[in-house]
């Protein structure tokens, strides 16, 4: 085992935000116009550099540049996010470039660790592998705004299937309604929006952190079975962990048992794969990208 490295594999939507002048109001721009041109602009930069010195962000994780390896007809960019700091293993980063830890070991130089990716621009998902020392996908948003500074705004969210939300029956009264929301965060903003019930407790206590709300009625033969209505409807549940699920810490929901409840964010799709260790006791980047690409095809691609 000492020669192999686990990694999970993660899927996330990469996305900008676009002004429409017009209407005067903000969309999410799904053709992903904006991303598609970022990855192919570096490409092409990236294809006549010297070295990467051109590419490289300072970021509240460290210094951070990407590296495009491969890009596809289909705008398929295979590329790996470098954070350069003190405690990583295994490379150094040298005048923009990259080179092996053993030039280096004495020297006291930044030493930089590699996170693979992989965009897939025609659904605008990006799969990554996640790596304990590496970047968090999330700084790809805050590199491509600091990059560009004319970007719009770029988000990164975790990817999901929503099989948990298919679980639940349209014709079935609840026993368990659990949610709790973060106050600064949209999700927030849109049950007060939504329903009535939401205001009055917000009204209740308008400082909170979060809103909490707990509602249970257990289904018994001498109540009939009988259970409540759900406070939301299936289209503003499905709405509320797709584009607003960061701003939710916990959300479950029974029709049957509290024991038996549905957690709403339990489905995001996670991978898990074992490479072997290269002699630089690194990951081999051709084998990562080849297990990001395969449990994409064969887990996620149907849910784009």
């Amino acid at each position: 085992m000492g020669n192999q490295i686990k990694r999970s594999l993660y899927y996330y939507e990469l996305f900008a935000f676009e002004h429409d002048i017009e209407n005067n109001s903000v969309y999410k721009d799904r053709t992903n116009k904006y991303i598609n041109e970022f990855f192919s602009q570096i490409a092409n930069s990236q294809s006549s550099a010297s070295d990467y010195s051109d590419f490289i962000v300072k970021t509240s994780q460290g210094t951070v540049f990407i590296l495009i390896d491969k890009v596809l007809d289909d705008k398929t960019y295979f590329f790996r996010i470098v954070l350069c700091r003190g405690n990583a293993l295994p490379y150094i980063e040298k005048g923009g470039k990259l080179e092996s830890l053993g030039n280096y070991i004495d020297s006291d130089q930044n030493i930089a660790e590699i996170t693979h990716c992989i965009y897939y621009g025609k659904y605008g998902v990006l799969g990554a592998e996640y790596n304990y020392n590496g970047a968090r996908c999330a700084i790809l948003a805050d590199y491509i705004m600091k990059f560009d500074d004319q970007s719009p705004i770029i988000q990164c969210h975790p990817k999901f299937n929503n099989d948990a939300l298919k679980k639940l029956s349209e014709d079935k009264e609840y026993s368990l309604f659990e949610i709790s929301v973060k106050t600064n965060s949209s999700a927030y903003i849109n049950i007060l929006s939504n329903k009535s019930i939401f205001n009055v407790l917000q009204a209740t206590a308008p400082n909170s952190d979060t809103l909490e709300v707990v509602i249970k009625q257990r289904k018994t033969k001498k109540n009939g079975n009988r259970g409540f209505d759900n406070p939301l409807s299936k289209e503003e549940i499905k709405e509320l962990i797709t584009t607003h699920r960061e701003g939710l810490v916990r959300f479950k929901l029974s029709q049957s048992s509290f024991s038996e409840c549905v957690d709403l964010l339990s489905d995001k799709f996670v991978g898990k794969t074992t490479l072997v260790k290269t002699e630089e006791r690194t990951v081999d980047s051709e084998s990562m990208y080849n297990a990001i690409n395969r449990f994409f095809k064969n887990n996620v691609e149907e849910y784009c």
